[in-house]
């Protein structure tokens, strides 16, 4: 796990919604929102959505909220290689009209949040539950280095060692009882779409 020095989610693409089987690369970025600006963190991520999406960014996101745990905001970035996620970034990073769009935004966006962690994760089928990834889940249970796999998860692994297991489920109440058996080290998530880039998740209710 390492600190991330990104200040938009919105720096690689991500397909999750589209996809019917787990990404080979998966990048989870989470934010922990400072205490009581939960509000204005809401506001200046639909903005950071809005321009990402009218101005077409060459990526595409998920945002998920946690509803068990602290407040914080997770970000899935999903690549089926590396070349493919150096060839998007770059893209990303050489748009200036994108870059300086997004700017004023990324700058309100650090007094919002605390230093965010970032994991460069890789998909483990041999640790994982055969047909883990749905790509209509809405709601989710992360967990953090648990020994073993979490069952029906898949399983990814960071570049440290860190291992991550995401398990899909049905509903709210469902992801906060199955994080409560190990509030340690899961947290229930719940996808935003209103601050996701994903097409599928736009006539999504909010």
């Amino acid at each position: 796990m390492r600190r991330s020095a990104l200040a938009i989610a919105c720096v690689s693409p991500l397909i999750v919604g589209a996809q019917r089987k787990p990404p080979a690369l998966l990048d989870i970025v989470q934010e922990r929102v400072v205490a009581d600006s939960a509000d204005a963190y809401a506001r200046n991520e639909d903005e950071i959505a809005r321009v990402c999406r009218t101005l077409h960014c060459p990526v595409h996101y998920v945002a998920l909220e946690s509803v068990s745990g602290e407040n914080a905001v997770w970000w899935f970035n999903a690549y089926e290689s590396a070349s493919e996620r150096d060839t998007l970034r770059r893209q990303f990073q050489q748009n200036a009209t994108i870059l300086a769009a997004l700017r004023p935004f990324a700058a309100r966006k650090k007094t919002l949040r605390l230093a965010p962690l970032t994991f460069s994760t890789t998909f483990r089928p041999a640790q994982s539950r055969p047909n883990c990834w749905r790509a209509d889940a809405r709601f989710y249970v992360i967990t953090i280095d648990a020994a073993t796999p979490v069952a029906n998860g898949c399983r990814f692994q960071a570049d440290d060692g860190t291992r991550i297991d995401l398990v899909s489920v049905a509903s709210r109440d469902e992801a906060v009882r199955v994080a409560a058996a190990d509030p340690v080290r899961s947290t229930a998530l719940a996808v935003r779409p209103s601050w996701s880039t994903e097409p599928s998740l736009q006539s999504s209710p909010q």
